[in-house]
């Protein structure tokens, strides 16, 4: 089980006490967390390919990932109208895979 992070975490004790892992952590949980939220509420959109266009992309590429990356950046684009998903997106679509470049490199 992981160590829960408190505020003191971010403030002058950042680094102390191993704090900067637990926000690394802490990060990584958020940005997967709020990536899997985002791909259920796409999958539950009206954006969401239909059946039949699932399998017309399957027969001409041999799998689905063109129409689900097409409607998904479409899904995204009309969802970050709202300035609160926009800016909680960030986080799968930004922060987190920053911080995986980052961690991997």
């Amino acid at each position: 089980m992981r160590k829960k992070i408190t505020a003191e975490s971010f403030g002058k004790k950042k680094f102390q006490d191993q704090n900067i892992n637990k926000i690394q952590e802490a990060v990584c949980d958020t940005f997967m967390a709020f990536g899997i939220a985002a791909v259920l509420e796409f999958k539950e959109s009206i954006l969401f390919p239909s059946q039949d266009e699932l399998d017309d992309c399957k027969r001409s590429n041999g799998n689905h990932s063109a129409i689900l990356l097409t409607k998904m950046k479409q899904w995204m684009t009309e969802s970050c109208e709202d300035v609160f998903f926009k800016y909680y997106s960030q986080m799968f679509s930004l922060f987190g895979p920053l911080q995986q470049f980052y961690m991997n490199a």
